[in-house]
């Protein structure tokens, strides 16, 4: 597993907060590093062509539980860390 950012595991996080399916290779690696810490889970695609000829998605992805958690507890810490900024 590669080294993550806590800036790439937010956007990320943001990105499937809903649900997405995943079309590019660097993200697909990158959600799938954050399936094994268990922040993500992959799924199958949701919307993916009927024609086998177009361009296929690589998977779903859906945050989890915990996914959600992680980013609720960043969001705090940025809001504390806010606080600590003088005017």
């Amino acid at each position: 597993m590669r080294r993550i950012t806590g800036e790439e595991i937010v956007g990320a996080l943001l990105d499937v907060k809903q649900g997405a399916d995943v079309w590019g290779r660097a993200d697909a690696i990158l959600y799938r590093d954050l399936a094994k810490l268990g922040l993500v889970e992959i799924t199958e695609a949701m919307n993916a062509p009927k024609d086998g000829a177009k361009k296929q998605p690589y998977f779903g992805c859906i945050i989890t539980p915990a996914g959600r958690a992680a980013l609720d507890s960043f969001k705090a810490w940025i809001r504390a860390k806010a606080k600590e900024v003088p005017v």
